[in-house]
This record gives structure tokens, C-alpha cells and sequence, in this order.
């Protein structure tokens, strides 16, 4: 009787203690251009043990962010920028706000285009067992600004599910994504390249990349 009632205490002190805050959703993307410097948008945080405020810390992972790019965290009482991967802050999660407090990204975009994530692991520093982690899915396309013009979709054309593929592109590497960062398709670009498995897909993004170079384009695949 005695270890069942242990097993139970710890189950109801491990829920209770994941009760302190919560986040309505874990993950936003921000589909931008490069004209769209800086990118931002926020996740909302929500302090659930009502006390004045709670301690919190956030630390931040890259995954296959540019590092042109600069980003920036802003969690309406303290603004950080240049933030660099495995970085982290302390702040202060408020109660009783009219508005529930956000966590609000930039990302300077220096005419770079790519897509990637930025993660945040959210924690009270005096309980590292419990984490909650947000994303941040970037999908950043060429503007009509800047030096080289990457978006005009001259490198290929449709018909159909069927895309015809300039001699200068072939060989390189295509991925194709959703609007919701999923990967469709990686591999490497042919004259000719039938997508019929992607029908129905709706949007979807075509990015080539030659030695760090990127040629992006969208598409309606219906």
C-alpha cells in the first residue's frame, strides 16, 4: 500500500508542477520574402500558479538558420538581440494581465533567403525537469529587392504536376515544401521532373540551391 501511494504522490506532484505556465500553441511559421526584414511574430505565454510574476528561462536552438540572419527575442519586458544558438535569458512570466504576454521573434533577414527553425526551451530554473518548447519555422523566399533577383520563377516552368527545368538548374539540389515547412520532395534537379505524388498539395515552395547559392520560387499544385 505504501509504494502504490508513493507512485500516486509523485504522479499528482509532477502534474501539479507542469501546471505552473502553459503556451496555447508550440509552433508558428512566418512565410515571408526577404522584403519582409525584419520577420516577427509572437507565441503567447500564460502564467497558470498566479503569484506577482514567474521566474522563467529560455534557452535557443538553431536548426538550419542562415547565419546571415540576426535574431531577436522580445518578451515585453526585455529585448534581446543577436541571439546565438544554445543562448539563454531569464525572465518574468506576469499575472493578471489584461493581454496574455507574448514571446515576440524577429529575425533580420539581410536579403538571405532559407528556412529553418528557431526552438526555445521554456523552464523554471529551479525545476529543469519540466520543459516546454516553442517553435519559430521560418520559410523566407527571395523579395523583388536586392542585388539578385531569385524569385522570378524563370529557372523552371509548369504544366501540371509536370515542371521542365532550365539547363543552368540541372544537377542542382531542389527541396520542395509546404506552406507548413514540410518536406515534400529533396533531391537533385533533372530536365524533367513529374510531382505527381504532390497533387492536391496547394502551395508549395521550390528552393535550389548551387554552393550556397538559392533560386526560389511558388507554386499552386492542384
Amino acid at each position: 500500500m505504501r509504494k502504490i501511494f508513493t507512485v500516486v504522490f509523485l504522479v499528482i506532484s509532477s502534474i501539479a508542477i507542469g501546471q505552473n505556465f502553459h503556451v496555447a500553441n508550440t509552433t508558428t511559421t512566418l512565410t515571408k520574402t526577404t522584403d519582409q526584414s525584419p520577420a516577427h511574430w509572437y507565441i503567447e505565454v500564460y502564467n497558470d500558479v498566479n503569484p506577482d510574476s514567474l521566474l522563467l528561462r529560455w534557452k535557443a536552438s538553431f536548426n538550419n538558420i542562415p547565419s546571415a540572419w540576426q535574431i531577436n527575442l522580445d518578451n515585453q519586458d526585455n529585448y534581446t538581440t543577436n541571439i546565438q544558438d544554445n543562448d539563454s535569458a531569464d525572465f518574468y512570466l506576469h499575472a493578471g494581465l489584461s493581454f496574455p504576454q507574448k514571446l515576440i521573434i524577429g529575425a533580420v533577414l539581410n536579403n538571405t533567403v532559407g528556412i529553418g527553425s528557431v526552438f526555445f526551451d521554456l523552464y523554471e530554473p529551479s525545476n529543469l525537469s519540466n520543459v516546454v518548447q516553442i517553435e519559430y519555422h521560418f520559410i523566407v523566399t527571395q523579395g523583388t529587392s536586392g542585388i539578385i533577383e531569385l524569385s522570378d520563377n524563370s529557372w523552371l516552368s509548369q504544366k501540371g504536376s509536370l515542371f521542365v527545368f532550365n539547363d543552368d538548374a540541372i544537377g542542382h539540389q531542389l527541396t520542395i515544401y509546404s506552406t507548413e515547412g514540410k518536406v515534400l520532395f529533396s533531391g537533385i534537379i533533372e530536365k524533367e521532373m513529374n510531382f505527381e505524388t504532390m497533387k492536391n498539395a496547394g502551395i508549395v515552395y521550390f528552393l535550389q540551391e548551387n554552393k550556397g547559392e538559392y533560386k526560389s520560387a511558388k507554386f499552386f499544385l492542384k
